[in-house]
């Protein structure tokens, strides 16, 4: 019986463990627009350029918490959010370029 009892308690202690570690876990606000390349100044571009570092920061902090947690799809997803935003960051960044250069 006190085995019993001490099993469920290391495994309650687990489950609020895996669970604290999942509440820090936040999905950072994902940059809700880029400048447009054909009309933006330079600090336009360099103020989304640092909107860009602080949001892939935060879901870098997100990937270390959701790796801990051992959530392997959300992990996944995070990742291929990232890109997702990290390419159309760069599109912006050589269309941009490409005005300039012309």
């Amino acid at each position: 019986m006190v085995r019993a009892n001490k099993t469920a308690m290391w495994v309650l202690a687990g489950a609020l463990q895996a669970a604290t570690a999942w509440a820090g876990c936040e999905l950072p606000v994902e940059p809700a627009a880029l400048p447009d390349p054909a009309k933006a100044t330079d600090a336009e571009m360099v103020t989304a350029q640092q909107t860009i570092k602080t949001y892939l920061g935060g879901m870098e902090s997100r990937l270390k918490c959701l790796e801990a947690a051992k959530e392997t799809d959300k992990y996944n997803d995070s990742v291929v959010q990232m890109q997702k935003v990290a390419t159309k960051f760069n599109t912006v960044v050589r269309a941009f370029r490409a005005r300039q250069a012309g």
